[in-house]
């Protein structure tokens, strides 16, 4: 039982750190920013969370005597990131847990590249 949590929540973080999972890397898609561009980490976790975290971790701690309503609670919101994924048929062709962290699916070919920001330069007035 340990061993298939353990699985389960390394296969999630794996996505949640590069951005890919085994099923998404074999048909070259990733995870983006909902603009196009690369995610960083911590975007790519949020989503992690929105998506698996909660409900994980909520799944295991019901596993604690006398947290049985944990194991429901867990469930119940399971429900409703499964529901959630149906968004994906909708106009913005994002699941729930994508919208709630700004990100999209795309094909690996095409991500845009970040623009960087313009630096300011110490004397340079944010006031004009």
């Amino acid at each position: 039982m340990i061993g298939a949590n353990l699985a389960i929540v390394l296969y999630s973080l794996w996505e949640g750190i590069t951005g890919a999972a085994a099923g998404k890397l074999a048909v070259g898609i990733v995870i983006a920013n909902d603009d196009g561009t690369r995610a960083p980490t911590g975007v790519l976790m949020t989503r992690w969370l929105y998506k698996s975290g909660v409900v994980g971790v909520l799944g295991l701690s019901g596993s604690v005597p006398g947290a049985e309503f944990m194991a429901v609670l867990s469930v119940l919101l399971g429900l409703v990131v499964i529901c959630g994924c149906f968004a994906v048929f909708g106009e913005s062709r994002q699941a729930l847990h994508d919208m709630l962290a700004h990100t999209a699916v795309y094909r690996k070919a095409d991500l845009r590249e970040q623009v960087p920001r313009p630096v300011r330069s110490e004397h340079e007035s944010v006031f004009r």
